[in-house]
């Protein structure tokens, strides 16, 4: 019953939101992060992974969703161990999810870090959920920006510690993605920082690739050359990244 009367709940919101038209953010704003918080809680805890429940919540990770709700909702799942109820979403529908040119909110993408360091994604990267999907590609991409994928840095402020106009934007970039891939490295999950590594955006996702794309040999050097940067000598982080690479490159 309490199942139901939420899904009754989030069927109304989204009703609203549609009734004042997709391209307004009026009907988002009828929702209290909090109470996204509190649904996300309950569908951990009473879902059991219905896939009803998850598509009805699912439009709350959408790239259009306000950071504030896709915030309190992948936050909450992390939290509770819930990221791997979610089903993988149809591919022709992940454009709605997965932005191209990279996520702009460094508050999202510091919760996906998280999230993937700490091991709490690992079974739901496993299962390739829609939640461990969004924050592999975003964490990948902005990570390791390949030339289509790179983030102008122009936009890259929302969330951010810069102080003035004046302050050195790339810098600020470069700055960040040091301290995620540092991040990574001091994590308890060797296996998401493999999975980031290797990802390749996919037209069809159905699982992840654990295996350095061949076709992309030097963009391969150029991701490994920002780890051992990172590194910093650091005999531990080393002996990590040269097994990463070593998993990455066997051959399957």
């Amino acid at each position: 019953p309490e199942v139901r009367f939420l899904l009754e709940a989030v069927e109304t919101l989204l009703a609203r939101r549609a009734a004042r038209g997709a391209g307004s953010s009026l009907g988002w704003r009828q929702l209290d992060p909090q109470w996204v918080e509190h649904l996300a809680a309950r569908f951990c805890a009473s879902s059991f992974g219905d896939p009803l429940f998850a598509r009805r919540l699912a439009p709350l990770l959408a790239s259009s969703t306000p950071v504030p709700i896709r915030l309190a909702l992948f936050r909450t799942l992390s939290e509770e161990y819930g990221l791997h109820l979610f089903p993988c979403h149809q591919a022709a529908h992940l454009p709605a999810f997965l932005q191209p040119h990279g996520e702009k909110s460094i508050l999202l993408l510091r919760a996906y870090v998280d999230s993937l360091a700490s091991g709490m994604a690992d079974r739901a990267i496993h299962a390739c959920s829609l939640p461990a999907l969004i924050a592999v590609h975003h964490v990948a991409t902005f990570i390791f920006p390949s030339p289509i994928t790179a983030i102008a840095s122009s936009a890259f402020v929302e969330g951010s510690k810069m102080d003035s106009i004046s302050t050195d934007e790339d810098t600020a970039v470069e700055v960040e993605r040091d301290s995620f891939i540092r991040s990574l490295l001091l994590g308890s999950s060797a296996f998401a920082l493999q999975v980031v590594v290797c990802y390749v955006p996919q037209q069809d996702v159905t699982s992840f690739r654990l295996t350095s794309d061949k076709s992309s040999d030097e963009f391969n050097e150029l991701k490994f050359a920002s780890l051992n940067r990172v590194c910093s000598g650091n005999p531990s982080f080393l002996s990590k990244v040269a097994l990463i690479k070593s998993k990455c490159e066997a051959q399957v």
